[in-house]
């Protein structure tokens, strides 16, 4: 269950800026930000998940909230790993 084998680890999610160094973008792992939205039960405004990623068990955050990856090579290891098409 690597991420060399995972439908969201593909070519073209590879890292632009490293062409060393085979590192690609998870595109399961998305910003926390991006994952969460305002509450309003009983006037108590606090961060809550959204519907799609009430299941997530990872996010990226930078400082701004504007982007951020998650970096991995080939033989990183997750529980969120699902099998490339064959």
């Amino acid at each position: 269950m690597n991420c060399k084998d995972c439908k969201y680890w593909s070519e073209r999610d590879r890292y632009e800026d490293d062409k060393d160094i085979d590192v690609r973008k998870c595109t399961r792992v998305k910003m926390f930000w991006d994952c969460t939205e305002w509450g309003d039960e009983d006037n108590n405004y606090e961060r809550r998940f959204t519907k799609a990623a009430e299941n997530n068990k990872a996010f990226v955050q930078d400082g701004s909230d504007y982007i951020a990856h998650l970096l991995t090579l080939g033989d990183f290891g997750c529980n969120q790993f699902e099998a490339k098409a064959t």
